[in-house]
């Protein structure tokens, strides 16, 4: 009797192919998807897992340039997609969008909320928190959400059918210092989820909700600063390393196709444990 031998998955293959394993490339065939903030980061990997299962990708975020650089990579891997420009915090260029989504493709099964401002982008005691940058975050990370919710779901729920998918973080759901800003419009689109799929479930909509933890979004980098930074990074999470872009693309793609009809009004924790420390 041969001897049969599975070989270990390499440490690189979960954030590298993670949805092609465990997804045919049909998974999402025929569903058009919206995905905000796209043009960079975790908006384009996401882009990437999605376009590997078959779906029609409208990309949009304010600068031309990056979404089209995020459309060129997608295109080289034999999948299409399409770029228009526009700031989520604008209602009128929201309900372009939607319009023109909707002139080409006649619907918009999925969308994913992921454009707004990070955490690294204000780091203030509270005391000594700008109102501007209050404003700013606020204005970015919750408004944002509302308005393309609003506009994209009233056309979902004409059709009766949408899925809604919001890109939270662990700081909405952790406190932490120097952070309250982040984390408060955070907590908000949480609750915005929640609320959402409450009152849109009998409707045909499902409203889900994914929060990433600490995420290596520079690669294989070299930089002395990027390394202390990834390392007091890793000292807090239980696994002991920072998650891959590529670790969110199962997830995501489970939430946007059909296997996910009976979910709603969840928050998805993807932090190695970071939560639990």
């Amino acid at each position: 009797m041969s001897e049969h031998r599975i070989d270990p998955v390499s440490e690189k293959q979960p954030q590298e192919d993670g949805h092609r394993r465990l997804f045919s490339p049909s998974a999402l065939a025929g569903k058009v998807v919206l995905i905000t903030g796209a043009g960079r980061g975790l908006g384009k990997t996401m882009a990437h897992a999605l376009a590997a299962c078959g779906a029609d990708l409208v990309l949009t975020a304010r600068s031309g340039e990056q979404l089209a650089e995020t459309v060129d990579e997608i295109e080289g891997l034999g999948k299409a997609a399409r770029a228009i420009t526009a700031d989520v915090t604008n209602s009128d260029d929201v309900g372009s969008l939607v319009e023109a989504v909707i002139s080409d493709f006649g619907r918009i099964d999925v969308l994913v909320n992921n454009a707004g401002l990070n955490a690294g982008y204000f780091k203030n005691r509270f005391e000594e928190m700008p109102e501007e940058q209050w404003r700013e975050m606020i204005e970015t990370n919750v408004t944002g959400v509302f308005l393309v919710s609003k506009l994209v779901g009233a056309t979902m729920l004409k059709r009766g059918a949408g899925k809604i998918i919001n890109i939270g973080s662990l700081f909405g759901v952790r406190g932490s210092p120097l952070r309250i800003c982040y984390s408060v419009s955070k907590a908000a689109v949480i609750q915005m989820t929640k609320t959402l799929a409450a009152e849109w479930a009998e409707r045909g909509v499902t409203v889900n909700c994914l929060c990433p933890g600490s995420v290596n979004m520079f690669g294989d980098s070299s930089d002395p600063k990027v390394l202390e930074i990834n390392e007091t990074r890793r000292k807090t999470i239980p696994l002991g390393r920072l998650g891959e872009p590529g670790e969110l693309g199962p997830i995501l793609v489970y939430l946007a196709s059909d296997a996910a009809d009976y979910m709603t009004g969840e928050t998805i924790l993807i932090d190695g444990g970071w939560v639990l420390s």
